[in-house]
């Protein structure tokens, strides 16, 4: 199962449209689900839903046995904790971040469109492909990267 995580578009207030090259890669047909970390705008929401008709903005989901959490705010540990999650997927901080702590893992895509923050000189725009199988997922990270799409692979088991 395919599922993308995107956010912190920030769209029109910090930047104009998402950028061209990650348009080109989200294609209809191949994405099973959105989760969208937040600040996003109705004509993104409509754009995303032209990629995938099942967009989660605020919830608890449940894939291939592991339990996601989505949220948008600072206090994410507490919220796995909380909300007694295996994935935490997270927004806010506009860079993206993934680690594992205490058998819970967090992700936090980063700004789809690379939009300012005060606490970030320069955010690199990003998102995240999440490929979840039973008991294992790998996370494939799109980054532009001086005008170049890189791409990042992370593997994770849950903990026995």
């Amino acid at each position: 199962m395919l599922v993308l995580i995107i956010g912190d578009f920030w769209i029109p207030e910090r930047e104009i449209d998402l950028p061209t090259k990650f348009k080109k890669l989200l294609v209809p047909g191949k994405i099973s689900s959105i989760l969208v970390t937040g600040n996003t705008d109705p004509k993104t929401i409509e754009y995303l839903s032209t990629i995938c008709p099942t967009i989660i903005t605020k919830s608890t989901v449940e894939y291939e046995g592991f339990k996601i959490g989505l949220m948008s705010g600072w206090d994410k540990e507490v919220y796995g904790r909380a909300s007694n999650v295996d994935i935490v997927v997270s927004g806010g901080s506009h860079v993206f971040e993934a680690y594992e702590k205490h058998g819970r893992f967090y992700v936090d895509p980063g700004s789809a469109t690379g939009a300012f923050t005060l606490d970030q000189d320069e955010v690199i725009p990003s998102f995240v492909l999440m490929d979840v199988r039973p008991n294992a997922f790998s996370l494939y990270i799109y980054k532009l990267i001086t005008g170049q799409v890189k791409v990042e692979k992370m593997d994770y088991s849950k903990p026995l």
